[in-house]
Order: C-alpha cells, then sequence, then structure tokens
C-alpha cells in the first residue's frame, strides 16, 4: 500500500521525465541528421551513372532552357511550361551521364567541319526534319527548304555578333539539339537492328 501511495504522490514527476524523455529523443534525431549530412549531401538533387546533380547545376540548366525559350516566345513561362523545362534539364543529365558514355563506347558520333555530319544536317543533303520544317527556312514560293535560306540566316547572323548575340546563343543551343537527337537516333537504331529473334 505505501508503495502505491509513494507511486501516486510522484505520477506527475514521472509523467514529466517520460515527456522529456520523449521530446530529447525525437529532437536527437533531428538534431543528428541535420548535422550529420553534409552540406553536399542536402546540395544534391540526383545521383546519374555515378555523377552527382547538385541542385546548382540542375538549377543552372533549367534556368538556360527557360531563357532560351521565353526569348523565343517572348513572354513568361507558365508553370506547366516550367515544370517541362524542368523534366528537359533533367533529360539533358541523362544523356550527358548515361548516353554520351554510351556513344563512345560504340564509337557513334558527328562528324565536324566541312562536309562533315553536322554540317550535312544543318546545310547538305540529309537536314534534319525539325530544321528543314521551320518556316524561316522556307522558300517563300514553294514553301520547300531551302538551303540558301539556313547559309542566308547563319551569315546575316553572324555579321554583327554584338547585335545578334541573343539569337547566336540561340541557334547554337538549336544546333547543338539537332546534334544530341541525331546520336540518339544513331543509337537507338544500333539497339533496335542487334535485336533480332532466330527462327
Amino acid at each position: 500500500m505505501a508503495a502505491l501511495e509513494n507511486i501516486r504522490k510522484r505520477t506527475g514527476l514521472l509523467l514529466t521525465v517520460i515527456a522529456g524523455g520523449i521530446i530529447l529523443f525525437l529532437l536527437q534525431d533531428a538534431i543528428t541528421g541535420w548535422t550529420n549530412s553534409s552540406d553536399l549531401e542536402r546540395e544534391m538533387v540526383g545521383h546519374i551513372n555515378g555523377n552527382d546533380i547538385t541542385k546548382t547545376d540542375f538549377s543552372r540548366e533549367v534556368n538556360k532552357i527557360t531563357y532560351i525559350m521565353e526569348s523565343r516566345s517572348r513572354q513568361a513561362s507558365t508553370d506547366a511550361q516550367r515544370k517541362t523545362y524542368k523534366n528537359q534539364a533533367w533529360a539533358e543529365f541523362v544523356l550527358k551521364y548515361a548516353y554520351t558514355p554510351e556513344f563512345e563506347k560504340v564509337g557513334i558520333a558527328i562528324s565536324q567541319g566541312e562536309g562533315g555530319e553536322e554540317v550535312d544536317m544543318i546545310q547538305g543533303v540529309y537536314v534534319d526534319a525539325m530544321l528543314a520544317q521551320a518556316p524561316v527556312f522556307q522558300d517563300s514560293i514553294t514553301s520547300e527548304f531551302s538551303v540558301s535560306k539556313v547559309k542566308q540566316y547563319i551569315s546575316s547572323l553572324y555579321a554583327d555578333t554584338e547585335k545578334n548575340q541573343e539569337q547566336i546563343f540561340s541557334w547554337e543551343n538549336d544546333v547543338q539539339s539537332l546534334i544530341k537527337n541525331r546520336l540518339r537516333t544513331k543509337y537507338s537504331n544500333l539497339i533496335s537492328k542487334s535485336n533480332f529473334v532466330t527462327d
């Protein structure tokens, strides 16, 4: 009876100690979680093929894509467009860290310089379909793709590099996109043609 009376007298103290212990336990997890993770770990948005993607790198890529798209449309981006830009930025990192090493392993490349594939896909015989469909590069009479329009555009673009910085940045980004698409197409074709079923 005396023991029960002792416990009854100290119930408030016992509950305070238990509550304090629980609070300290929860705070300890939060504090050690914050101090144990380095700044770099908190800065990560993902990993691709052993490469860390930081918030800074990801934001830089999103901002680059946003700048290009907004300068083309001359309008501020909507929330839906910004989400698309984030997906495009992530796809750029996947291409850079997952696909590009594979392209190099199997020897897929785009030849540069005069007579190379890069020039050919812009102003040659095998022009990229996206470029060929651009109205600015179509003949005003026949509505067909015109290599002379492309050459004219490029020469006017680089005639005044100071004035045309934004357009040059956009054009060079478009060319890089065409190259990346061509590399992915080559890789996809290689993979699809290497799969076969035997009888």
